[in-house]
């Protein structure tokens, strides 16, 4: 500092004798002035005036340059201490402010090293507490898996017991149906074979009667003739009504069987259809849980993006609920682990909706199987109708053909054949025109017509009375 300080004073000595030496050179050109000033001046007073003059003015000039010197170099030498205070008080603050930044470093150095175990202990009693929740959970996941495993294999035992119930009940039911409409069946069978049987009867009785009296008498013939063959229509009448019976009923019992069996088989396409969907409510569901988990880890194409991007918003929404939660229970919990919570609920969330859209669909579906089945129904049900409507309209063109071929056999008999009386026998007789056959019994071909007997009845008078 000692020398710097005559570094400084020795250069203001030099700085001062500049200053001096520039003085003197104005003093010399004050003095040729004043010279030439003094040459012009022709008066003496004026001269010695001028002398005060010039030597006030020069002590004043003189002076003011002292003073201006002086202050010059009392302001270099402040200005210079000052500059080398400042560069020590510099100095000084560098090198507490070195002390100060040192024992802060080493402070925080200790305090990171602090932190650090801290973190390292906290860190390592999370992974601990992680790895033991997860031991924890696969220990649980594996006792929840035998114990389902155990439940299924009880609820197989027992649903097969169960089949196995129903389908002896089932097949007992069934049986005994069977039994029962075979029993129905030959019952009605034999009702209508003794039925028959008793109409069979009455007509051979009933012919050999006829046969009796036409060996009897001949004259009894005719009616006897009606009679039998009054009887043989209604028996004949009775035997179709008991075959259109016996057809009627077997046409129910094939309809109503038909319409049980369209009953069972809608029943079963139902139930199948029903399984169908549950499983692939199953798969469509595991599918698409194992699809979010891929697509939250690896998206490929910028739809998976979108998809990842939507899921990560509803984590980040659900994470607040999940730790609400969690401090409702008093359990602490960790953000990664609240994320790993809210991550599989939204996952369980999305595995409902899309579980609850299959399910839509599967109802649906089966909507639409029913209509499809009721149109089947409906369009059996017509085609019976219009097959039923087919066979009337068949029985009632073969019964206008036959009473037609009645109505012309009948004329053709009429034509054929003609009604006559025998006198010796007292009995009508038919004969044919074309061949000359004669026959006691009518024509099959007349029915329940007979011919008009021609007027033959004679006049005779008693030759007295004439």
């Amino acid at each position: 500092m000692k020398h710097a300080l005559e570094t400084i004073s020795s250069t203001a000595m030099e700085y001062a004798i500049l200053l001096w030496k520039r003085m003197i050179l104005k003093q010399k050109r004050i003095q040729s002035v004043l010279s030439m000033v003094l040459n012009r001046i022709h008066s003496q007073t004026l001269h010695i005036l001028f002398l005060e003059i010039k030597k006030n003015a020069v002590k004043c000039i003189a002076l003011i340059e002292i003073q201006r010197s002086w202050r010059g170099h009392r302001g270099r030498l402040s200005a210079a201490v000052q500059a080398n205070t400042r560069d020590c008080a510099i100095q000084i603050q560098t090198l507490h402010r070195g002390i100060q930044a040192r024992t802060l470093c080493s402070r925080m150095i200790e305090e990171r090293v602090w932190a650090a175990c801290e973190m390292q202990r906290a860190f390592r009693g999370f992974l601990g507490r992680k790895v033991a929740s997860n031991r924890l959970l696969s220990q649980i996941d594996l006792e929840y898996t035998e114990h389902a495993q155990k439940m299924e294999l009880i609820q197989l035992h027992s649903t097969i017991r169960c089949v196995v119930r129903l389908q002896r009940k089932f097949r007992e039911r069934f049986a005994m149906k069977r039994y029962n409409e075979m029993v129905d069946k030959r019952r009605r069978e034999l009702t209508v074979e003794h039925e028959m049987a008793e109409a069979q009867n009455l007509r051979n009785q009933h012919r050999d009667i006829h046969n009796k009296q036409v060996m009897q008498h001949i004259g009894r013939r005719k009616t006897e003739l009606n009679e039998h063959n009054l009887i043989s229509k209604r028996s004949s009448d009775q035997a179709h009504a008991l075959r259109r019976k016996i057809f009627d009923d077997n046409q129910t019992y094939q309809l109503e069987l038909k319409k049980k069996r369209d009953l069972e088989h809608t029943a079963y396409l139902r139930s199948k259809r029903t399984e169908e969907w549950e499983n692939k409510i199953k798969s469509g569901c595991s599918s698409y849980k194992r699809y979010c988990l891929e697509y939250l880890k690896t998206p490929a194409t910028r739809t998976e993006r979108q998809f990842r991007k939507q899921i990560k918003t509803l984590i980040k929404r659900r994470i607040n609920d999940v730790l609400k939660r969690a401090d409702d229970r008093q359990y602490e919990m960790e953000l990664d682990e609240a994320n790993v919570v809210a991550e599989k609920e939204v996952i369980e969330i999305l595995v409902r909706t899309e579980k609850k859209r299959i399910r839509n669909e599967s109802k649906q579906d089966l909507q639409r199987l029913d209509q499809e089945l009721d149109q089947e129904a409906k369009r059996v049900e017509v085609e019976y109708e219009e097959n039923q409507r087919t066979r009337a309209n068949w029985i009632i063109c073969a019964a206008a053909r036959r009473w037609l071929a009645r109505k012309e056999l009948r004329k053709a008999g009429i034509d054929t054949f003609e009604k006559l009386f025998d006198d010796t026998y007292k009995a009508f007789f038919y004969r044919n025109k074309r061949t000359g056959e004669v026959s006691w019994l009518k024509p099959k071909c007349l029915g329940s017509f007979d011919l008009e007997v021609k007027d033959e009845w004679k006049e005779w008078c008693h030759e007295e009375t004439d």
